[in-house]
Parts: structure tokens; C-alpha cells; sequence
């Protein structure tokens, strides 16, 4: 290859370069009759050395919002348990259910997140429709993005302080997760939006 006077500048920041692995875990409680919704997000950024825990709540139209970072643990691999002290993920059960704690000064939470529906891997579109040009998540650069998420149903307690008060909510609802373990370019991308719905299961009759 001929080096050009072009090649004696500055060069063009490739995609790759900015690449980095992530771990992250990813809930969502939709529980319209008590009016409580809620997003819970574990990033674990080894490159960085970081753990970050985010919970934002909607209590009947109330925000509650905490925010928490950790080193790495040293034991990451197959821990069943992730915690920055306050917010807490316990695997009990991979693939099928989950316990999500909190306790914090005005808010206490107590969730079992238990599988509706087997998780969905998006590699396997790969192979589910053969009639058509086959879908792959990831960059271009043979380096795989790893994701599968799952239909859940959520129940358990939830004590949050309002107006003087401690009010109690027993959570039983609709709920989803999803898991993405992978080499990311969150840097390059400036905002993606996830649709989905969730139903009840309608049996017809035979």
C-alpha cells in the first residue's frame, strides 16, 4: 500500500477504535392499577472499572429517581448477586426469575420479576425466517452484540414517604427485562428507541 502526504496528518478516528465492552441488565415494572411504573438499570463497564445502578419510579405521578456507582467487583463472573449497597439484583433463578431490592431513606422495595414467556435471542432471527435476507445485531465489524429479552410478571411490596405518610403498594403486574452482554458503541450512537407491547394470554376455543 502507497503512503500518501495525506497519511503525515492527523487520520480519521475509525468506529472500532471507540469500541467497549458492556454488561448490562434492564427492568421495567408496568403496574397501571396501582399507577406505579419504574425503570431499573445495572452497567457494568469493566474498561472503566464501574458498576452503575439507576432506579426511576413514577409512584402515582411522583418521581422518585436514585443513582449509584461502584467499582467492578472482583467476583463479577457468575456472581448471583450485583449491588451498589442500596439498589440490588439477586439472580434466583437465570433465565426464569429475579429478585430486585432497594432501601433507601423514604423508599423501600421488595420485587420478584418471575418469566411469562421464554427470553427472546435475537440471534435467532439468524435462522427463523429462511425466506428472507437474514438479521444480525452488530456493527459491521465481526465483533457480535448479545441480547435476549423476556415477558415478565412482577410482585412484591413497596413502601414509599409521602407528604409525611409512608404509603404501602403491593405490586403485582406486567413486567419485562432484557440482558445485552457485549462489545458497544454507545458513544456513536446519539438515541435509539426499544417498542414493545405485552397482552394477556387469550386462549381460543378449540
Amino acid at each position: 500500500m502507497t503512503t500518501t502526504p495525506h497519511d503525515d496528518l492527523p487520520h480519521p478516528v475509525p468506529p472500532y477504535a471507540y469500541v467497549r465492552w458492556k454488561e448490562n441488565y434492564f427492568f421495567i415494572i408496568l403496574d397501571a392499577e396501582r399507577e406505579v411504573f419504574g425503570v431499573c438499570h445495572i452497567n457494568n463497564e469493566p474498561m472503566f472499572d464501574r458498576s452503575r445502578f439507576a432506579l426511576n419510579l413514577s409512584i402515582r405521578g411522583r418521581n422518585r429517581n436514585y443513582a449509584g456507582e461502584t467499582r467492578m467487583p472482583e467476583d463479577f463472573a457468575f456472581s448471583r448477586e450485583l449491588s451498589d449497597g442500596k439498589l440490588t439484583l439477586q439472580f434466583l433463578d437465570a433465565l426464569n426469575s429475579f429478585r430486585l431490592l432497594f432501601k433507601d431513606a423514604g423508599l423501600q422495595m421488595d420485587l420478584i420479576f418471575d418469566k411469562r414467556f421464554p427470553t427472546f435471542d435475537f440471534a435467532t432471527c439468524q435462522y427463523a425466517a429462511p425466506d428472507i435476507p437474514s438479521f444480525k445485531m452488530s456493527y459491521g465489524m465481526n465483533l457480535p452484540f448479545n441480547h435476549h429479552q423476556q415477558a415478565m410478571t412482577v410482585t412484591g411490596t413497596l413502601l414509599a414517604d409521602a407528604e409525611g405518610t409512608t404509603e404501602s403498594y403491593d405490586i403485582k403486574s406486567y413486567a419485562y427485562r432484557d440482558h445485552s452482554w457485549s462489545m458497544r458503541t454507545d458513544n456513536a450512537v446519539a438515541r435509539h428507541a426499544g417498542p414493545g407491547c405485552t397482552f394477556p394470554i387469550v386462549r381460543l376455543a378449540s
